[in-house]
């Protein structure tokens, strides 16, 4: 067994279940790198990979470990209980939030034997601390991330659109690195900068301007998530003025990670920093998230949040202030949390670019 299908039994058993029901798309590809559609029958000592015909033959080249069980029309409920039928459990952890309850009372026509645990959070909590392999790929996806970046600043010009940014380096990283994007980019020039999450329009770059380009590669499943805002020329005194105390809040929360430290604790580094600088009001979102195979994982920094760093995770940095009408900065970091403190993935300069 892997060690991520042994983490999972573990947690089976720390829930008095002998096997784990797994449903959701992405908790499949990280316990099994299967990347198609069914489920998964984990426990102690079997491995079971339930699917159809059209992905039989991946699913044998994708997920070697796995004893894979194609079903026909009308068989998936059954060929679920008999897989956990086959694994002696009488009771097994499905995943709460995912499995829709239509699904949930099938299976348990299916097998009425046995007991079935619903759970919250079960593979977003495994999931939390990425291993080593894990680490690696977001590590290549940062890389051509910041390829990515320098590409921008050589094409943005005036007189381009947002549309056509974004366009450039959707090509970009599928023609120079057969790479992802890791999400749709945003691309956010001039007033449309104070919306943390606009969509690239038509809008056309005109000198003096802000340009926001939220964006990530992704490499074999793993994303990358950055944030740049840059000058295409001399931009306002204003918006120079919330350029720094971004860049100030972004760098002060970003020194500030370590294993231990409370996730509402960053946040409110860069939030009382904001707020006293009088833009409190201006930075409504939370201060970043997890990432790995989705592009917003656990752990969030918010107000809110009651998680606590540890190594392994890896999260993101990105305050802004967002004045409607005028336009917005947001400098956003994605950070690896170590043994003893943090290592920025991003290559790319935080400081302000004026082109």
């Amino acid at each position: 067994m892997s060690n991520r299908t042994q983490r999972l039994a573990q947690a089976c058993a720390e829930r008095d279940a002998q096997a784990a029901l797994i449903t959701e798309t992405t908790d499949i590809r990280y316990f099994s790198e299967f990347t198609g559609e069914g489920c998964l029958v984990i426990s102690k000592d079997r491995n079971i990979l339930i699917t159809d015909s059209r992905y039989t033959e991946v699913a044998g080249v994708q997920a070697p470990e796995f004893e894979v069980r194609e079903f026909g029309g009308g068989q998936y409920y059954a060929f679920i209980a008999d897989a956990i039928r086959d694994t002696g459990a009488s009771s097994v952890v499905i995943e709460g939030e995912y499995l829709p309850f239509r699904d949930y009372e099938a299976v348990k026509k299916a097998a009425p034997d046995v007991q079935l645990v619903s759970t919250v959070g079960l593979g977003t909590g495994l999931r939390i601390c990425k291993d080593e392999q894990e680490i690696a790929l977001i590590k290549k996806a940062a890389q051509l991330t910041d390829e990515c970046f320098d590409y921008a600043l050589e094409i943005t010009r005036e007189g381009m659109s947002e549309i056509e940014l974004a366009t450039e380096l959707y090509y970009y990283l599928g023609a120079k690195h057969h790479a992802e994007k890791a999400f749709p980019f945003i691309v956010a020039a001039g007033e449309h900068g104070s919306m943390p999450h606009a969509e690239p329009g038509e809008h056309v770059f005109a000198k003096g301007e802000m340009i926001t380009l939220d964006f990530g590669a992704e490499y074999q499943g793993y994303k990358s998530d950055m944030t740049r805002t840059y000058a295409l020329g001399e931009p306002s005194a204003k918006m120079k003025e919330i350029y720094q105390i971004v860049l100030d809040a972004q760098n002060t929360a970003e020194s500030v990670l370590k294993p231990g430290m409370r996730c509402a604790d960053v946040d409110a580094v860069a939030r009382d920093l904001i707020a006293k600088a009088g833009y409190g009001p201006n930075f409504g979102h939370g201060l970043g998230h997890g990432v790995g195979l989705l592009i917003h994982e656990s752990p969030r920094f918010s107000r809110l949040s009651d998680e606590t760093l540890a190594p392994g995770m890896i999260v993101t940095v990105e305050p802004g202030i967002y004045l409607p009408g005028e336009g917005g900065v947001r400098i956003e970091n994605t950070c690896l949390i170590t043994e003893t403190g943090y290592e920025p993935l991003f290559k790319s300069d935080k400081k302000m670019i004026i082109l």
